[in-house]
Parts: structure tokens; C-alpha cells; sequence
């Protein structure tokens, strides 16, 4: 026996969410990447409704004042320290970078042996 649905959809909520972020190295040993959340929103809209118009600039605009106000800074005191990158014993890495090529982040170094 299947039990029957109680509650029908009455309207679903979709979204985009943007984030900007800055990527640099920092320290030498060992080496980290270093980031930094520039902008974190999600800005919502109605996907679908069942009873009508309904209203979402309200819940938009207090989501993302928390995403700007609350989580953002969260998680830049986090990742603000750095992700060490892996070292490799008796290898030195020199001029190290980011670059950012076709939507992809690549770390390059130069490295000594």
C-alpha cells in the first residue's frame, strides 16, 4: 500500500549563486595558496508555482545580506590563512604562480632539485 501525498508542491525556488574570488601565494615554506571571497550571492526566483504569483524579492534580499554579512567573512577568516600546497622532499619550487586560463585556476612554478 502506498501511502498518498498529503501536501502538493505549492511553488519551488530556484537559484544562481555567484562567488568572486581572489587566489595568490603567500608564505614560502611551505607554499599556500591564499584566498579571498569577493562576492557570494543567490539571488533567488520562482521556478515554478501552483498558486500564483509569489513574491521573492524579500527572501532574496535578506538571503544574500546574510551571504555579504555573515557567511562571507566566515569562510575569509578560514581560507584567508592559506591551503598548504603538497611539497615533495628535496625539491624546491621558485616563482611560484596562479594563472587563470580558460576558467581553470593552474598553479606554475619553476623548482630545483
Amino acid at each position: 500500500m502506498q501511502a498518498s501525498k498529503l501536501v502538493d508542491d505549492a511553488f519551488a525556488i530556484q537559484s544562481n549563486i555567484t562567488l568572486g574570488l581572489e587566489a595568490s601565494i603567500i608564505g614560502s615554506d611551505p607554499l599556500r595558496v591564499g584566498l579571498n571571497f569577493t562576492l557570494l550571492a543567490a539571488p533567488l526566483a520562482v521556478f515554478n508555482s501552483t498558486v500564483g504569483d509569489v513574491k521573492v524579492q524579500g527572501l532574496s534580499a535578506v538571503v544574500n545580506a546574510l551571504f555579504s554579512d555573515v557567511v562571507l567573512p566566515l569562510v575569509n577568516k578560514v581560507v584567508n590563512r592559506g591551503i598548504p600546497l603538497p611539497t615533495v622532499a628535496g625539491v624546491t619550487f621558485t616563482k611560484t604562480k596562479i594563472i587563470l586560463q580558460n576558467g581553470v585556476f593552474l598553479i606554475a612554478t619553476e623548482f630545483t632539485v
